[in-house]
């Protein structure tokens, strides 16, 4: 496909990428990015039938999204980067790990989707849910156990609309899935960041994909959902900050 859609900011010779999960954007990381500006070069994608990249076929892999991936950091010369994926943006970091480990500098899992994937989906409860968008925003609301400020909702709740036709091929992609194998390879820096929580994968989920990467370690947020990025800005970027100034675990 063409290329992705991306957001740059920031200046320092240390390197992030950031991806989101599904129903969601580069818009998710905006918070972090604010606050990291002077310190991190930094690129936010829009995954593809995300945002503003081209719409998403009726079927997708993760191998795709890590492809399209390694597609932009080549035309960037972004190079040596820690990755950080949120949620299905995890499950595309671990798929850039198993892939194209030599482009990462160290990883970061944010509620991210479990190493072996996402069982027991009711597609059918998907479909009803992209039949109503009232209730469909009201679901993303539902992921957050501290309040947000109404004007950063709003742009969550118009991305997820905006996606509502990749909600389902990305959900499949997570389907079968097992990084286990891959994960034991990995030897760079891992952080694990968790919502204690999060409604939607579990906190001993969390602790299993930290227990097989190698050099990982995980960090529980106390009071906060599937969306720490947003629902606390000021302390996972604190978090992610020291994790890259001093990575090892």
């Amino acid at each position: 496909m063409k290329g992705l859609h991306y957001i740059r900011a920031g200046a320092g010779a240390k390197k992030i990428l950031f991806v989101h999960g599904n129903l969601a954007s580069a818009n998710w990381w905006a918070p972090i990015m604010e606050l990291l500006q002077a310190q991190f070069d930094m690129v936010a994608v829009d995954l593809r039938g995300f945002g503003k990249s081209q719409a998403s076929p009726a079927q997708v892999s993760l191998q795709d999204h890590a492809q399209d991936i390694a597609n932009l950091v080549k035309d960037l010369d972004f190079t040596d980067f820690t990755i950080v994926g949120h949620s299905l943006g995890g499950a595309v970091a671990m798929q850039m790990g198993a892939s194209f480990p030599e482009l990462l500098s160290a990883m970061v899992l944010v509620d991210s989707a479990p190493l072996t994937g996402m069982k027991d989906i009711n597609y059918a409860l998907l479909e009803q849910l992209l039949q109503n968008d009232t209730i469909l925003t009201a679901s993303l609301q539902g992921t957050m156990a501290m309040p947000v400020p109404q004007a950063v909702l709003e742009v969550l709740q118009a991305d997820c609309l905006q996606a509502k036709a990749a909600l389902i091929p990305n959900t499949r992609a997570l389907d079968g899935i097992d990084f286990s194998r891959a994960a034991r390879s990995f030897l760079k820096p891992v952080l694990v960041v968790h919502g204690e929580n999060d409604v939607i994968v579990t906190v001993n989920e969390a602790h299993n994909t930290a227990a097989v990467y190698p050099n990982s370690r995980i960090e529980v947020l106390p009071g906060v959902g599937h969306n720490p990025q947003i629902e606390n800005p000021p302390l996972f970027a604190r978090l992610l900050a020291e994790f890259l100034t001093c990575p090892k675990v």
